[in-house]
């Protein structure tokens, strides 16, 4: 059993799967599926966008979580647009996979104030900026609901409130690690 994390980008995901690894009992691992790609790849998601467009980063992408779901002890954080794949969605099913939810206003801070984020990730769409984040909502969030068997909001909750959250539900719900 894996344990996912899928929600938009800034809602949390980097920083609750580090907590959540300091809370889990070994032999847990992280797995930040966007930084694995890069280091596979030997180009920041950005130059991937640019040189095999968003599908090549799809397929790259779907091909990792493949691999991590033959796996267990991962506690995977997903790129923002995960869920769009139904062959992703299946993938995902089959672990206990959490919902990180942020609203609009509160993403759009987080990304505004993230330099380093900026400079990685292509906009998904012309507009970008706040415009972009609620166009892709509106978009991926049935997605999100369609997989997460729990469903957190990262608005007002420290990363380590939501991992300790989710290791009790994790918990609650009868998985063991």
């Amino acid at each position: 059993m894996n344990i996912y994390l899928v929600g938009y980008r800034g809602t949390g995901k980097s920083s609750v799967s580090r907590r959540l690894l300091d809370i889990m009992e070994a032999p847990w691992a992280v797995a930040e599926m966007d930084r694995i790609i890069e280091s596979r790849a030997r180009k920041s998601i950005a130059e991937i966008f640019a040189k095999e467009t968003e599908e090549g980063f799809r397929r790259r992408e779907r091909s990792l979580l493949a691999e991590l779901g033959r796996q267990s002890f991962w506690i995977v954080s997903t790129g923002g647009g995960i869920v769009l794949s139904p062959e992703n969605r299946r993938v995902l099913k089959q672990g206990f996979t959490v919902w990180l939810k942020a609203s609009v206003a509160t993403i759009d801070a987080r990304l505004s104030a993230d330099e380093a984020h900026r400079a990685s990730r292509p906009n998904l769409t012309a507009v970008g900026g706040r415009a972009e984040i609620e166009q892709m909502l509106a978009q991926r969030t049935p997605l999100y609901g369609e997989v997460a068997r729990l469903t957190l909001s990262s608005d007002d909750s420290s990363p380590l409130d939501l991992a300790r959250t989710i290791e009790e539900r994790f918990r609650k719900a009868g998985f063991r690690s």
